[in-house]
């Protein structure tokens, strides 16, 4: 069952399940030096791998299947930024079905 928040994806074949939580966002601005988890997501639309693979880890984490690092080193980028956008739309859907920043 997934939850408001949740969104379960397909990284480097296995099942992953990603959670937005308060502690995902605040592990995200930590571990990006950013004083809002919306410039990390700024930065992952504009395709920046840092900041996709700390958001990657920090909602996998939250999730309570976090991803080792060389899982995440090998992570192909596309697979990785479409799991992050329906992470996102699990998180704060729209009317639309776009993501909304938190």
């Amino acid at each position: 069952m997934s939850v408001r928040g949740d969104a379960i994806v397909q990284l480097g074949g296995k099942e992953v399940k990603l959670r937005v939580t308060l502690g995902a966002l605040a592990e995200i601005e930590d571990t990006l030096g950013l004083d809002t988890a919306t410039h990390a997501f700024d930065q992952v639309a504009a395709g920046s791998a840092k900041a996709m693979t700390a958001v990657l880890r920090a909602l996998a984490k939250a999730g309570g299947a976090p991803i080792a690092e060389d899982d995440l080193s090998a992570m192909d980028f596309s697979q990785a930024q479409a799991a992050l956008i329906e992470a996102m739309n699990a998180a704060f859907p729209s009317d639309e079905g776009d993501a909304k920043k938190p």
